[in-house]
């Protein structure tokens, strides 16, 4: 640990970002099969996910707010679902290198590569969380300024996919005037590894049904395998 609290502090000065509490910020990159296996750490990076997701949420809606006066609620809430989303978190997280330091338990490092967008999306939002808490939100704003500037661009000139279960989302609404229903049909593995398989389903039909470490990872790949079985693709 002494080791990965060294490189963070060391990465934390590249990118001229001061920090108070080092074991705050180790925490964000703390999985919870990490912590399972590992007694000294005492908590996962899950509640600063959650915390995270709100901040980024903000940081976004102020973005297109404040640079984009003639944009409808309406198109704003398009663009930001365009952002905030899976993919577009794990290219930031990518490109900021957070990989390098993810911890995660040795069960979960055998199938990382299979989760690997979910893993360093999640570990983006609780990064986002213990950085708001340790320095606040202007620090936050500091840190992701160049990224939302980019992706939003690329958002409201179109060529920003959003992620799969927006896009499903919006093509039934269009078509059919309803929403996909996403429907949990079983749970396996321990607590700390937990997997999820979920269905999706419209018109009374199966689209997709698929495996995650969260329900919202199993969300996520139902849509992309409705959304390919749709054809959509071939569409756009």
């Amino acid at each position: 640990m002494e080791t990965h609290n060294k490189n963070l502090l060391e990465w934390f000065k590249r990118h001229d970002i001061p920090i108070n509490d080092i074991e705050l910020l180790h925490r964000a990159f703390v999985h919870s099969s990490y912590a399972y296996e590992k007694p000294e750490e005492n908590q996962s990076n899950e509640r600063l996910e959650f915390l995270g997701d709100a901040v980024l949420d903000q940081v976004v809606s102020e973005y297109l707010f404040n640079n984009y006066p003639e944009a409808k609620e309406g198109e704003m809430t398009k663009y930001r679902a365009a952002v905030v989303c899976e993919l577009t978190l794990a290219d930031v997280a990518g490109k900021l290198g957070l990989q390098s330091f993810l911890l995660l338990g040795k069960g979960m490092q055998k199938t990382a590569l299979k989760h690997s967008d979910a893993l360093l999306a999640d570990c983006m939002e609780a990064l986002i969380g213990a950085l708001y808490l340790d320095q606040g939100y202007a620090a936050v704003e500091k840190l992701l300024e160049q990224h939302i500037k980019y992706y939003v661009n690329l958002a409201v000139q179109g060529k920003l996919k959003p992620d799969y279960k927006t896009a499903l989302q919006e093509y039934t609404q269009s078509q059919y005037h309803i929403v996909p229903d996403y429907q949990v049909v079983e749970e396996r593995g321990p607590a700390h590894a937990r997997e999820f398989v979920v269905e999706v389903s419209f018109n009374d039909i199966v689209w997709g049904i698929a495996e995650g470490n969260s329900k919202k990872e199993a969300e996520q790949h139902a849509a992309k395998e409705a959304w390919q079985k749709l054809h959509l693709e071939k569409k756009e």
